[in-house]
């Protein structure tokens, strides 16, 4: 008889956990920004012109930007299509649409990139002299988003 094996991926929640996030730190506000794109932009008529933009809070305005895909989602039945948000970058390719769970893992797997490389370099601090370039801006204009 064969052994039957039930292979799974790490859940949002069993990332965070084990990253030591609070359980929800990353989910709950994608939750968030695709329940409010839902119900604020795509899940309502506009009259006489208006935009979805003008209807949703300021702060999800560089979403504005962004490509859209919507599959269908037969569970929802107010809104049956799951929101899919093209990636900044690879917008342009087949499959960088992600709903809110790839996209949390995404934000999660980015989050864990620098602190692990961070530390891995971190004895170079001991063997190589602290110095300033003259040429470097030290302040980088991050986007407001």
């Amino acid at each position: 008889e064969k052994e039957r094996f039930r292979i799974t991926t790490f859940t949002v929640r069993d990332r965070e956990v084990m990253m030591g996030f609070p359980v929800g730190y990353v989910f709950k506000p994608l939750k968030e920004l695709y329940s409010t794109l839902k119900r604020d932009a795509f899940g309502v008529e506009f009259e006489n012109g208006a935009s979805w933009h003008s209807r949703l809070d300021p702060k999800y305005h560089h979403f504005c930007n962004c490509d859209f895909k919507f599959e269908p989602s037969p569970n929802d039945t107010e809104f049956p299509y799951e929101i899919q948000i093209g990636t900044q970058r690879e917008h342009r390719k087949e499959g960088y649409y992600l709903n809110c769970e790839k996209y949390a893992k995404r934000l999660l797997g980015n989050a864990w990139s620098l602190p692990v490389v961070e530390e891995l370099l971190s004895p170079l601090r001991q063997i190589c002299e602290k110095r300033k370039y003259s040429d470097y801006d030290y302040v980088y204009p991050w986007p407001p988003h």
